[in-house]
């Protein structure tokens, strides 16, 4: 690792200088990276190259693009009407992050316009398509609350199931939950926990919380103790509140 000075990467943004020059796009976004992540004081600089890597049709340089505007980093003034036009470039070009940014702007009606629910969802679609977890786990709430869609608890839990082996840590919790209610699938308790254990591995706090509470009722204090601590430290604090009482102080 460089110190962090222009002269540490010198030799490859030389290198991806030339080759962006050729238009070529995964170069530019790569000075976009070393400028925004390795070298300090350059944001504009990492904002020029990100731009040329969308401008070549990369979609990940529009979508870092778009998070910059919805989140007002690497310098630029906040805009949620630029992040939109940015993550609509990158969602064409089948980027699941950006699709899932747009359907979280859309949903929450922070993207300049209107609440849109139909527009979010059919974002939320093409995200969990392009395999992002998080577009995933948003559709499995839709259906789960029948929020803005007709409620399907089976529906709910394909997504979650399908969020889950995507690493949605939160989707593994509710479909430990679901499997501890006999929602939209046979009560299986032996499942409830094998799930509430995958969300609460993955740093899953309520999945944490859930788990220990399994742990207690099948009179195992030990374990119960030690993911009581676990989602102590994951921050809930009824974990924390648990975790004293079961220790006795």
């Amino acid at each position: 690792e460089g110190l962090g000075t222009t002269q540490n990467y010198q030799e490859a943004i030389d290198a991806y200088a030339k080759a962006c020059v050729l238009k070529h796009p995964e170069s530019c976004y790569n000075l976009g990276i070393i400028y925004d992540r390795k070298i300090k004081g350059n944001a504009a600089q990492a904002v020029t190259y990100y731009q040329k890597s969308c401008n070549f049709d990369m979609a990940k340089g529009c979508y870092v693009l778009g998070v910059a505007y919805e989140k007002g980093f690497l310098e630029v003034k906040q805009s949620n009407h630029k992040a939109v036009i940015y993550y609509l470039k990158a969602c064409r070009l089948d980027d699941g992050q950006a699709c899932r940014a747009l359907g979280s702007l859309f949903e929450n009606g922070d993207a300049g316009l209107d609440e849109d629910f139909e527009v979010a969802f059919d974002y939320l679609q093409k995200a969990c398509a392009l395999n992002n977890s998080g577009g995933c786990a948003s559709l499995g709430s839709m259906y789960m609350l029948g929020r803005y869609v007709k409620k399907d608890p089976q529906k709910a839990f394909n997504f979650f199931k399908q969020a889950c082996d995507m690493g949605s840590a939160v989707s593994c919790s509710r479909m430990g939950f679901m499997y501890s209610q006999g929602d939209a699938v046979p009560k299986d308790l032996r499942k409830a926990l094998d799930n509430y254990e995958r969300g609460c591995d993955m740093g899953d706090e309520v999945g944490c919380f859930a788990l220990a509470g399994m742990y207690y009722n099948m009179k195992d204090k030990e374990n119960a103790i030690m993911i009581y601590d676990k989602g102590c430290k994951l921050g809930m604090k009824q974990a924390c509140e648990n975790l004293t009482k079961l220790r006795g102080y």
